[in-house]
């Protein structure tokens, strides 16, 4: 993100979480929806994805369902946005 790189920040929340607190540009697509969602954000992407949830547990799961259908070019934020909150910016809101 520092480098200005091109990428999908993918916040696989619940909505509700979502409006409780969210990185700035990213888009929420719930893991429970994800699998039914794939061929849209994968035909859209040319760049990476970043998959951020509140703990690191849901995004691990979809970026192996990202890399399962092909888009290897995907990661996730270890810690989720706990970690967030710790490493990177400590006026991010926890809940």
């Amino acid at each position: 993100m520092e480098n200005d790189q091109p990428h999908l920040l993918l916040d696989v929340r619940e909505p509700h979480q979502y409006l409780i607190s969210a990185l700035p540009h990213s888009v929420n697509v719930p893991l429970s929806i994800l699998k039914d969602k794939l061929h849209e954000i994968i035909a859209s992407q040319k760049t990476q994805i970043i998959v951020v949830c509140r703990r690191g547990n849901d995004s691990q799961l979809a970026v192996e369902l990202l890399r399962e259908n092909g888009y290897m070019d995907s990661f996730d934020i270890t810690g989720g946005l706990e970690s967030w909150t710790q490493d990177v910016d400590p006026e991010f809101p926890i809940y």
